[in-house]
């Protein structure tokens, strides 16, 4: 079962496999992030990192039992949460072996708000 965790440096690579895999998806429902994002990743990334070791973000990962990437999120203050999850993930969420609940319950039990 797909496990949400706390960013980390060792995630980079899966997190980039993730964005490169599903970029058509996602920009199929809102604006691409360009080549500058990719070519940028790993400043990034280390940033995002830095950010959440100062305390100002927090960002999460969805890593499936093989250590891909499903999906990640974050808080946005009043918007609540903000995440890019794969079609993939999204059919598994409604799948027997996933409950549609799943997802919320464990972000409640396992994300501090």
């Amino acid at each position: 079962m797909p496990e949400l965790q706390r960013l980390r440096a060792d995630h980079a690579p899966a997190v980039l496999a993730f964005e490169l895999a599903n970029r058509a998806y996602f920009a199929a429902s809102i604006s691409d992030r360009g080549d500058e994002f990719f070519d940028q990743f790993t400043e990034r990334h280390s940033a995002l990192l830095a950010e959440q070791e100062a305390g100002i973000g927090a960002f999460y990962v969805l890593v499936a039992e093989d250590g891909s990437v499903l999906g990640q999120g974050y808080p946005q203050s009043s918007f609540g949460w903000s995440w890019r999850l794969t079609a993939g993930c999204l059919r598994l969420r409604r799948s027997a072996s996933w409950p549609d609940a799943y997802l919320s319950v464990r972000l409640a039990a396992a994300i501090p708000v």
